[in-house]
């Protein structure tokens, strides 16, 4: 569907001084994006005084993703920042998934996290799952995640929790990784177009590289664990990928390829990645996490990482692939 729908909204075409010149994307996301749904949008542009200039279809399956091009009255970052919270009070009580961001950016680098991100669940867990701390662990990432505690010393408590272990298990580990659906096409898809796609992650080194290596990533960030005479010290070794080090990592990723924060985009999870989400031209919650929605630009709840490329401005391929 592109043929464009001229002034739906009622709204003058010409905005003078204060005009949205550049435009906005309004990128729509549900199951099935109903009539019902689709007018109360369009609805919700009306009363913000949106000029709706064209629509297009970006996913068809398994979920619906439309996404129209708008033009917005008064200053475009008030006017921005208005359109966004009428849009996201939409999407409460609805299955559905609403952005807002200015239609020029052209993201040249992605940022992903890894664990629940990248991958399905926290391959932490899985480390210690060798060991009588497994329970322990799982509970206190979920509560690192939604930061009810301090991330960085639950790292530190964590990494406690797999001393002894042989290093070896890292490695096993790597090779039980589970790509999270729609993984695979979102990273290729990037990847044609010549964005430089990287993992930043507070996840280990030996667990994380061989899947950067797999996917043919230009990057990966993570963390380290030492070893000593083959076995886990239980300690993490040089500096720590948190939340700060995690945004640091993005402002020096954006300066080796000479691009501007705004040409970058980044996708996490966790409470510890709001802050490479904030700095990022276009942060990505893959969680229905509040705090870390709250945090991001946009939003997705709908578990397929492929849905990011709308957000991107790139349509979802038809041909879906899972694996490599």
């Amino acid at each position: 569907m592109t043929a464009p729908l001229r002034r739906m909204t009622g709204a003058p075409a010409a905005h003078g001084g204060d005009g949205d010149e550049a435009g906005h994307r309004v990128t729509v996301c549900a199951p099935r994006v109903s009539v019902e749904l689709l007018g109360a949008v369009l609805h919700r542009l009306a009363a913000e005084s949106g000029t709706v200039t064209g629509v297009r279809t970006m996913a068809s399956r398994p979920c619906t993703v439309l996404e129209l091009t708008v033009r917005l009255l008064g200053p475009p970052e008030r006017a921005e920042s208005s359109v966004r919270a009428s849009l996201r009070a939409l999407t409460l009580g609805r299955r559905a998934d609403i952005a807002v961001q200015r239609a020029d950016r052209d993201h040249r680098l992605v940022a992903f996290d890894m664990d629940g991100t990248l991958i399905r669940g926290e391959s932490l867990v899985r480390l210690a799952a060798a060991t009588p701390h497994a329970e322990q662990v799982a509970a206190v990432t979920e509560r690192a995640l939604r930061g009810e505690v301090d991330f960085a010393e639950a790292l530190h408590a964590r990494a406690r929790a797999l001393a002894g272990l042989p290093a070896t298990v890292l490695d096993r580990t790597a090779g039980e990784l589970e790509l999270t659906p729609g993984a695979l096409v979102a990273v290729r898809t990037l990847q044609a177009r010549g964005v430089r796609v990287g993992i930043v992650t507070a996840g280990f080194r030996r667990v994380a590289e061989p899947l950067a290596r797999a996917l043919g990533l230009d990057f990966c960030v993570a963390n380290e664990l030492e070893t000593v005479d083959g076995r886990l010290t239980g300690r993490l070794a040089g500096d720590l990928v948190d939340g700060p080090a995690k945004a640091a990592a993005v402002r020096r990723l954006a300066r080796r390829h000479r691009l501007p924060l705004n040409a970058c985009a980044a996708v996490g999870d966790g409470v510890n990645d709001i802050d490479m989400l904030r700095i990022a031209g276009l942060g990505i919650a893959f969680t229905d996490r509040p705090r870390v929605v709250a945090a991001a630009d946009a939003a997705l709840s709908f578990g397929r990482l492929d849905l990011v490329l709308p957000l991107l401005g790139i349509p979802v391929p038809c041909t879906v692939l899972d694996h490599p």
